[in-house]
């Protein structure tokens, strides 16, 4: 079953797509001591907190103001990503306890 979605990422769209841990492998991490390599940042001055209409008369339309609908099908499509990554990385630690034993 693990190996159906490790192969599904030759079908994705954009590297968006692939789960974070590969993309990263993908990637040559440099560290330094140079201060010129770090982000210097803007102050944040827009206006802050949730923007919710005045027509917002039960929990789930605030919930629903706070977490719309594309929010949620990415938090589920990542944990849908991260599953079965998380079944085969179990079932390596349990295959190496029991060789242990």
């Amino acid at each position: 079953m693990a190996d159906d979605y490790e192969n599904n990422d030759l079908d994705w769209d954009s590297e968006y797509d692939v789960p974070l841990a590969r993309f990263v492998m993908n990637q040559s991490i440099v560290w330094t001591n140079d201060v010129n390599y770090v982000t210097k940042t803007n102050p944040f001055v827009e206006a802050t907190g949730a923007n919710l209409p005045d027509n917002a008369e039960t929990p789930t339309d605030v919930f629903l103001q706070l977490f719309p609908e594309d929010l949620i099908r990415g938090i589920i499509f990542q944990t849908h990503l991260y599953y079965p990554q998380k079944v085969v990385e179990e079932q390596i630690t349990s295959h190496q306890q029991q060789k242990m034993k």
